[in-house]
């Protein structure tokens, strides 16, 4: 089980990331739980970055990108270096996609206030 794709950043806010922050690219359950179920932490100097997500990035056993249908993608560059979002941090979200999917797109397009 994986979701694979690529994470971009918007024509908007290019040139406009902080040199050293930190890209999380990260599959949620469309369940609305906020815990992640595959997670990977990569230098925000890769954008646009390619991205494959399975249950080798899992968080908790109990949380495994297997247990689920469907999924959303995030993708945050982070200013603190912390997975949590933080005001300035950069953000975007896919629409569901179901696991197994590839060629999924996330455009980071939003500053979290």
């Amino acid at each position: 089980a994986s979701v694979s794709g690529t994470v971009a950043l918007s024509p908007e806010l290019i040139g406009k990331a902080p040199a050293g922050a930190t890209l999380f690219v990260f599959a949620r359950n469309t369940d609305g739980s906020r815990v992640p179920l595959a997670m990977a932490r990569v230098n925000a100097a890769k954008l646009p970055y390619s991205f494959k997500l399975d249950d080798s990035m899992s968080m908790m056993p109990t949380a495994r990108l297997s247990s689920a249908k469907s999924v959303i993608i995030g993708a945050r560059l982070s200013l603190s270096g912390d997975a949590g979002a933080k005001p300035g941090d950069f953000e975007g979200f896919s629409a569901p996609v179901a696991v197994g999917a590839g060629g999924v797109k996330v455009t980071i397009g939003t500053i979290v206030k």
